[in-house]
């Protein structure tokens, strides 16, 4: 997983694995790292993984909880 921040907010590009896996992972490093990430605007770069819009959802979710 890759972090940089860029002009449109915090750009988050995920490493080759099954979405599972990546997300347990996105999670913890938001977690970790709570106060980087407070009130910041997140892009995430899925590459190609091909998520529905049912995953997308429960992220968007569980993000808005931390």
């Amino acid at each position: 997983m890759e972090v940089k921040g860029t002009k449109d907010g915090i750009l988050i590009t995920l490493d080759e694995q099954a979405w599972s896996d990546a997300r347990k992972r996105l999670i913890g490093h938001i977690d970790e790292n709570r106060a980087f990430f407070e009130g910041a605007r997140l892009v995430l770069d899925v590459g190609n993984l091909v998520l529905r819009a049912k995953e997308l959802g429960e992220l968007r979710d569980e993000l808005s909880n931390q």
